[in-house]
């Protein structure tokens, strides 16, 4: 069916240097190992913009998990 990367998160020192680019693009090359037809993420909501630039879409309103953590959930299909 699909992939889900649940958190990637760079140290705010090593921000906007293409650290969070070269890792996702590591992970989201992982997930395609499997063909899924897509690859969900639960982005913070300050890591939107930075997906929607992977070609990533939002999928329903902002979100809180148990733990309390607020996220966008982020969808990218493929098939």
């Amino acid at each position: 069916d699909g992939s889900r990367i649940r958190r990637l998160f760079v140290d705010g020192a090593h921000q906007r240097k293409g650290v969070g680019s070269v890792l996702f693009s590591r992970m989201e090359k992982l997930c395609m190992k499997s063909k899924p037809k897509s690859i969900k993420i639960y982005s913070s909501i300050n890591a939107v913009g930075f997906y929607e630039k992977m070609e990533y879409k939002k999928f329903g309103g902002v979100r809180q998990s148990n733990e309390g953590i607020v996220y966008q959930l982020m969808v990218k299909k493929f098939r």
